[in-house]
């Protein structure tokens, strides 16, 4: 960590997390980090931040529009040459930064946690989906009439464990409980 540069940065540890942050998950794409995204995201997110007052909510609309779009406008507009020229220092300084996080956030995703992590977050929402649409489908069957019924008459699965545990209790050997 470079104290001096931290001290002298126009960015602050949290301006450079939001957009390290912001950038990532910009570049996100179903656990694929697409690095031409992310350095663009990056710079983007830094001209909202670093630009005057007047231009931020024209580049913050842009931004949430398309990032490759937004992009295209601040070259075109020379802003992102504009703020080469004013903070190459802290620009550097953040790309630096960015770099470690995407090698660090790609180890991770490819590591056997980040898989792992990719998978519970989908068949979480696959097992979600389907008990949803289980839920549906019983509503308009009206299968829930049945259960109900089934409840009301003591039908439920507390009741068939019940018997099923009197039942082993019956055939276990009577010398074996002694």
């Amino acid at each position: 960590m470079n104290l001096a540069q931290e001290k002298t940065c126009s960015l602050s540890a949290r301006d450079r997390y939001d957009i390290l942050t912001f950038a990532i998950s910009a570049a996100d794409d179903n656990g694929f980090v697409n690095s031409f995204i992310f350095e663009r995201a990056m710079y983007c997110y830094a001209a909202i931040i670093l630009t005057e007052d007047d231009m931020k909510d024209d580049i913050r609309a842009r931004v949430s529009e398309n990032i490759i779009d937004a992009w295209d406008y601040l070259v075109q507009n020379n802003i992102i040459q504009e703020l080469r020229d004013r903070y190459a220092d802290d620009l550097d300084y953040l790309a630096k930064e960015g770099g470690v996080w995407l090698d660090e956030y790609d180890t991770y995703a490819t590591s056997a946690r980040g898989i792992l992590s990719l998978v519970e977050t989908f068949t979480g929402s696959a097992v979600s989906d389907a008990v949803n649409a289980l839920r549906a489908t019983a509503e308009e069957s009206g299968v829930a009439n049945v259960i109900n019924i089934a409840q009301d008459w003591g039908m439920t699965r507390d009741a068939l464990k019940e018997s099923r545990e009197e039942k082993e209790w019956e055939e276990k050997d009577p010398e074996s409980l002694l």
